[in-house]
């Protein structure tokens, strides 16, 4: 079953979906969607204050280091998010699969759907800011929202089998959760790729993520299009997970809700 069958034959549902969800993340803010704004502007703000205070040296980012931040945790708030919607589907939407039985595919795309509206108001943002600190943009930068799909497929996979793991085994599911904050310190999000020592390096080039994020950021800062075989093969792979987990999930997910909420 491709994604665009399910997608059409519930296309209400998908739109209803998708609005509950964009419109009840903010409802009880009382400054309601301006939080995507904040978020990563309170997070660079952290890490600035780390770094002007002597505590960290992130090494040579090549640009102003605040914009490095803006766009790096930007990045990185893409992939994490991508992972926390597709973890929690089954926990809030498990009821209404066993109600009103519909293709699992509905919630995945939706999810994405959330997931990339989220991200492209802090985009604008991001574009601004590197502006502002001389930042000029090549013809390749206009390339730079498909260096994001990897990202997006990597997150939303982990986040696809989490999402049953945790109806089963919960340890198992808060166990990867746990894991996923110490990724962003293996990751080049607040400090250069290849600053540390010789071991640090090596973990950090190990770690797939790395890649996907260093040539997304590098296209849009740079106009840089990534040529290394390593990258490429890390797409492959994300995209190779990701239809795994895709057919994961579409097989457990029905079992998974019947055995949970039926006792």
């Amino acid at each position: 079953m491709s994604y665009n069958s399910p997608i059409r034959s519930y296309r209400f549902l998908f739109t209803q979906l998708l609005r509950v969800n964009i419109i009840g993340r903010y409802r009880r803010s009382w400054i309601g969607g301006f939080w995507v704004l904040l978020a990563p502007i309170f997070n660079t703000a952290i890490w600035l204050l780390l770094n002007f205070s002597g505590i960290m040296n992130p090494g040579d980012t090549g640009i102003p280091y605040p914009a490095y931040l803006l766009i790096s945790t930007s990045l990185w708030q893409l992939f994490i998010s991508s992972f926390i919607l597709m973890s929690e589907n089954i926990q809030f939407q498990g009821k209404l699969l066993l109600i009103h039985p519909f293709p699992p595919e509905v919630l995945v795309m939706e999810r994405l759907a959330a997931n990339v509206f989220n991200f492209a108001i802090p985009l604008i943002l991001n574009i601004i800011v590197l502006a502002c600190f001389g930042v000029t943009f090549g013809w390749g930068s206009i390339l730079f929202p498909i260096f994001l799909i990897p990202i997006v497929l990597l997150g939303s996979s982990v986040g696809m089998v989490v999402s049953a793991f945790k109806m089963i085994v919960l340890d198992l599911g808060i166990l990867i959760e746990e894991g996923m904050k110490i990724l962003q310190y293996l990751t080049p999000v607040v400090f250069a790729p290849g600053f540390g020592n010789e071991w640090f390096v090596t973990i950090v080039n190990w770690n797939p993520l790395t890649h996907l994020l260093v040539a997304a950021r590098d296209c849009l800062v740079y106009g840089k299009i990534p040529l290394s075989p390593t990258y490429w093969s890390v797409v492959g792979f994300s995209l190779i997970v990701f239809l795994i987990s895709r057919r994961f999930y579409r097989k457990a997910v029905p079992r998974i809700i019947e055995r949970i909420f039926n006792g």
